[in-house]
């Protein structure tokens, strides 16, 4: 079995030859795995799985929760206690269930053999086992031990160890410990009825999974899956009365929950868990399309979560035990298609529920001639509807022969199951590609039953199997198919295990979608025969026919390039497709608006903007403010703007999102539903719609702010919002192009199409839309204080950066993000200083107040590098214009200090000049131990040379802060106090 990565860890870690972790590590492993664990089931006969298996999958969890590089969070000793204490910490059920924590310590105790370990080692060990259970107190049972115990050569944070044991142990929630084909062999239902629920529980658990280290935001996504049969049953409480079963596995997830809150106090800052997610997916049985998430933070109560679970999981009676099912549910959109409505449809009846058979009597309805009209909104870029695909107007590019031979070569050899999968940007036509394959097949009546999923259809395995068998083949065609990536594992697995090879999938999706829903650590070609196209660019071929359909329609379908002879049409199609290929979005559509409108292509999305000002939405504003607000997340980037977001943003009830906007928008050609998230058809007319805003008296920056108010309001009442972080710190995006548009105006950058002025008042207008809710309850307000700081400076406006700064001192250190910000906000401080404050003196200060103890949060190698970078600039500058003593002991001290730290190229650079300046100016480089004292003399010089008015006395004195932290990141021995 290949090792985890902590496993690894040990492994290759070496002490001078007086310890192998890894050998006492895999000798107990080996012990227990062989005899005590293979007992454990025996003496907690009604249990789920404690065994083996159980301890592999703990161990797991620490590996996740350390991420790829543990020696950045815990130091090797630490993490070879914690991987004893994991493979040790369930050894008490040997003789009880309800102590065995305690037990399973005392155990530890016992052990007599000094190859594992000694005494002092036994004793910790003793206490991450004893607190694995969430009844004991890990500050209490840990009281005797500093914050930072030594043993030997290691320092050791004994609360950490029993926190990473401990969440560790929890998250190991999933079906695997509770296996339903054991459940059965068992008999648990009769034998032991006590423990029904908490089996239950772990089979409707598909998985638990968890962001890396470090990342911003970093959640806890636990998928649960309940049955309709789990409406009605009884789960018990701890007091023994009966609760709902749905209630009774929500607390659960809520239990889980308090745990990781509770073993956050315990991690350095990079370990914390902001939120838990919980994704509510649908039963087999179940009537829903698409799953719900629920985000859960610290004080997330549990009527709060069964409120929100859908309706099918809430039992009929309206009358309920208190705390249940309480509050308001947010209403959805409805589960109708997303396309613009088409005729009735006539086919016959599908025997798979939510997909349309496409036969001739389907097909029959939409045989009609298409108008010039028609055919030119198609052309500029409106979703495709079966009318188009039928058409011999609108030409089949060769993806669609080549997607059509080959699903005919695989039925003339009775081939096994094929799966078909067209993958590219939005805007390359796969969506009109799976269509007229459909069209292709169904019409040559080859044998073949066509089966088409409407947008929100699941794919039910039961009933795909159930489907006849017979001389006729079939073929599921699925656009936007990373939406149902989960039904489409199941079902590639049903046709393995019925030997089905009369069934065939064409799907499309854009490829970043696939990603994101999994679709690319699937092993496919396991069950069915896979091939993956990308669709992208434009052959010669197809660009003739294209030009072609173009000349039929005549000047309206030709556009710009009517003014050119024939001959040379083809090939300005050909080069703007080259043009568009380095581009994210679409090629193909990207390449008819740049050929049929090139530079009026704005003036084309300036008369379809005219068109949807006239509509009025129910809320009072107009379908173009609606589109203006998708354009403006789209151009932004911002490519996860939901329908509940867009609804909250423009004050429409969700469930007329679709009727007022959704269809309208695609029918005009500008903007489409795809998956979850809403999208302009491509940024081309994104972006030529946000630049015309103001000419339509539209509020860019107030559309904006409107999007981020949404995020925070929705997030205020605990509901998902998709790339949260992404709308609430847009504003950096708008800052950067400021700085880098003020540097070289030559160079505009991502935001080309605004002017600078606009992008001032954006980047200062979003900043200031973050900070304005201020919902004292959210994790990152000083994140978005020192994000507005920072927007403020990159502008030009650090004067008032500055206020704000000293303003918000003697509030900050009631911010629940405090710990992990703080050096960040004296960080910023310094630099606004610096810029815009005129005193080199506070801005060295401050850094110093950065990089000290005085700051609860561990200091990280990230911050060392580039705050000792900055010290010396400042430095420099001070050396400069007043030559103290004091502040040549301070370059000195930098120059010492600062290859220790972990630089990247732009620092090495940095202190590559800093190295220059020395040299010139005879800056004395001390030895390492010397080194902390001086710097800290240079800026105790720094502070008391600042003015009484500059240094707020809410700060520290200068003399008193220390840098213990920051010796022990740099490998030194702190400076006396």
């Amino acid at each position: 079995m290949e090792l985890l990565g902590i496993e690894k860890t040990l492994q290759t870690f070496k002490n001078e030859g007086e310890r192998n972790f890894f050998s006492t590590y895999s000798t107990l492993k080996e012990r227990l795995f062989t005899y005590e664990y293979t007992q454990t089931s025996a003496e907690f006969p009604g249990g789920n799985d404690h065994g083996p298996n159980h301890i592999r999958r703990v161990l797991k969890r620490l590996d996740d929760i350390l991420g790829r590089t543990p020696l950045e969070h815990v130091n090797v000793f630490e993490l070879w206690l914690a991987m004893m204490a994991v493979l040790y910490h369930d050894v008490g059920l040997l003789q009880t269930r309800d102590k065995h924590p305690e037990v399973g310590a005392d155990l530890m105790l016992g052990e007599q053999n000094p190859y594992l370990f000694d005494k002092r080692e036994r004793e910790l060990i003793h206490a991450a086992i004893f607190t694995h259970g969430s009844k004991t107190d890990i500050d209490q049972k840990c009281r005797k031990y500093p914050k930072r115990h030594q043993v030997g050569d290691f320092p050791v944070n004994v609360r950490l160890v029993c926190a990473l044991v401990r969440l560790a142990d929890e998250l190991d929630e999933d079906y695997r410990r509770g296996d339903e084909g054991l459940f059965k062999k068992r008999d648990i239902e009769k034998r032991y009825p006590d423990s029904v629920q908490y089996w239950r529980f772990n089979q409707r658990i598909p998985s638990v999974q968890m962001d890396s280290p470090g990342s911003e935001r970093r959640e806890i996504e636990i998928q649960i899956q309940f049955e309709v049969e789990d409406v009605s049953f009884d789960a018990k409480n701890k007091k023994g009365e009966p609760v709902p079963f749905i209630e009774f596995a929500i607390d659960k997830v809520l239990k889980i929950n308090a745990e990781c809150h509770y073993c956050n106090r315990f991690f350095p800052p990079t370990l914390r868990f902001s939120d838990l997610r919980l994704t509510v997916l649908p039963g087999q049985s179940s009537t829903r399309e698409t799953s719900k998430e629920i985000l859960i933070s610290e004080r997330t109560q549990l009527a709060e979560v069964m409120a929100q679970l859908p309706d099918e999981l809430k039992r009929p009676t309206t009358a309920h035990r208190s705390g249940s099912a309480a509050g308001p549910r947010a209403p959805s959109l409805p589960s109708t298609s997303l396309l613009p409505p088409e005729e009735p449809r006539l086919g016959a009846a599908s025997p798979l529920p939510g997909w349309t058979l496409v036969d001739d009597a389907f097909l029959a309805g939409y045989r009609r001639p298409r108008s010039n009209d028609e055919l030119r909104k198609y052309f500029d870029g409106r979703i495709p509807n079966w009318a188009d695909a039928t058409t011999p107007r609108i030409r089949r590019l060769h993806w669609v022969d080549e997607s059509t031979n080959h699903l005919r070569e695989a039925q003339r050899a009775n081939a096994v199951p094929q799966m078909y999968l067209l993958l590219g940007a939005g805007g390359e036509g796969k969506s009109t590609i799976v269509r007229q394959v459909a069209v292709d097949l169904a019409a040559a009546d080859e044998n073949r039953n066509v089966l088409w999923r409407e947008t929100g259809a699941t794919l039910d395995s039961a009933a795909l199997e159930a489907l006849p068998r017979g001389e006729r083949r079939w073929l599921l065609v699925a656009d936007d198919a990373d939406a149902i990536v989960q039904d489409l594992v199941r079902a590639v697995r049903v046709l393995q295990e019925s030997a089905r090879a009369d069934l065939d999938l064409l799907l499309c999706a854009r490829d970043t979608d696939w990603e994101a829903a999994g679709g690319f650590r699937q092993q496919w070609d396991s069950y069915v025969e896979y091939k993956l196209v990308r669709v992208r660019g434009l052959a010669l071929s197809d660009a003739k026919s294209i030009v072609e359909a173009w000349t039929e329609l005549g000047d309206v379908g030709l556009g710009r390039l009517a003014a050119y002879r024939a001959k040379e049409r083809v090939p300005r199609l050909v080069a703007a497709a080259k043009e568009e290929s380095s581009q994210e979005d679409g090629v193909f559509l990207g390449a008819m608006l740049r050929t049929r409108y090139g530079q009026t292509a704005r003036e084309h999305v300036k008369l379809v903007m005219e068109h949807l000002s006239r509509y009025s939405l129910s809320s009072g504003k107009s379908l173009l403010n609606a589109f203006l607000h998708v354009a403006a997340a789209h151009a932004a980037n911002q490519l996860s703007l939901g329908p509940e977001l867009l609804a909250e943003a423009i004050g429409l009830p969700p469930g007329n999102l679709f009727r007022e906007v959704i269809a309208p928008l695609g029918e005009e050609a500008t903007a489409e539903h795809l998956g979850e998230f809403l999208r302009v058809r491509h940024r081309a007319i994104a972006e030529a719609a946000v630049a015309q805003a103001a000419v339509f008296r539209e509020d860019l920056p107030q559309i904006y702010s409107a999007l981020i108010g949404a995020a925070s309001a929705r997030r205020e009442r605990r509901l998902y919002v998709a790339d949260y972080d992404k709308f609430i710190y847009v504003s950096i995006q708008f800052a950067r192009e400021v700085e880098r548009r003020t540097k070289d105006p030559r160079q505009p950058g991502t935001f080309g199409y605004l002017d600078l002025e606009t992008l001032v008042k954006l980047a200062r207008t979003t900043a200031r839309a973050a900070v304005r809710p201020e919902p004292n309850d959210l994790p990152d307000n000083l994140r978005r204080l020192i994000n507005l700081c920072s927007v403020l400076r990159a502008i030009g406006q650090g004067g008032e950066s500055l206020h704000i700064l000293r303003d918000a001192l003697p509030r900050i250190m009631s911010m629940r993000d405090y710990p992990t910000a703080a050096r960040g906000f004296f960080t910023e401080w310094a630099m606004v200083a610096g810029d815009h404050g005129g005193s080199a003196e506070l801005s060295l200060w401050l850094l110093g107040l950065a990089l000290s103890d005085d700051i609860t949060a561990p200091i990280e190698e990230k911050d060392a590098a580039p705050l000792l970078a900055s010290m010396g600039v400042l430095l420099q500058r001070l050396l400069t214009h007043s030559p103290q003593p004091a502040y040549a002991d301070g370059m000195g001290a930098v120059l010492a200090l600062g290859p220790r730290a972990s630089l990247g190229e732009s620092h090495e650079r940095v202190f590559k000049n800093h190295e220059a300046f020395g040299k010139k100016h005879g800056v004395m480089k001390p030895g390492p131990q010397e080194a902390l004292p001086r710097l800290h003399k240079a800026i105790v010089a720094a502070a008391n040379a600042s003015s009484g008015a500059q240094v707020p006395t809410s700060l520290p004195p200068a003399p008193s802060i220390r840098f213990s932290q920051l010796a022990r990141l740099l490998g030194v021995k702190p400076p006396r106090t």
